[in-house]
């Protein structure tokens, strides 16, 4: 729910960013850190539903998008290209991420390296065989 978060920020300050009119003319950074955050959007919200799914390798993915966007993000407000509003997205993704790889989370994602009969006893629907 958080990269979901992070993404709608992400994307809402990008088209801020590059449809805005009230600038000064040496904008330029602040546009092209508006399209980064817009593409890092919706890089985020895309695979944020494969990730939900438990799709171990696409958290594998998104973590490293994360971290390369969290950093992009806190790059350009300390370097003074963006305003603080955009470092939203990032903290929200930098709790994604944390949340993600928190031991609890682990049997979430460990179905995918299993074979379908390898599923604990629990997790056998009834009618199930293991002969199938």
């Amino acid at each position: 729910m958080s990269w979901l978060a992070a993404s709608f920020t992400s994307i809402v300050v990008g088209l801020l960013a590059l449809t805005t009119t009230a600038l000064p003319d040496g904008t330029a950074p602040l546009r092209v850190t508006g399209a980064v955050s817009l593409v890092f959007g919706l890089v985020v919200g895309v695979l944020a539903g494969p990730v939900r799914a438990g799709h171990a390798s696409v958290r594998r993915m998104l973590l490293w998008i994360s971290l390369a966007g969290a950093v992009v993000g806190f790059t350009a407000v300390l370097g003074g290209f963006a305003s603080s509003l955009l470092l939203i997205a990032p903290v929200l993704v930098l709790v994604a991420t944390v949340c993600a790889y928190r031991p609890a989370a682990r049997q979430w994602f460990d179905h995918e390296d299993r074979l379908p009969d390898d599923r604990p006893q629990g997790d056998r629907m009834q009618g199930d065989r293991p002969d199938e």
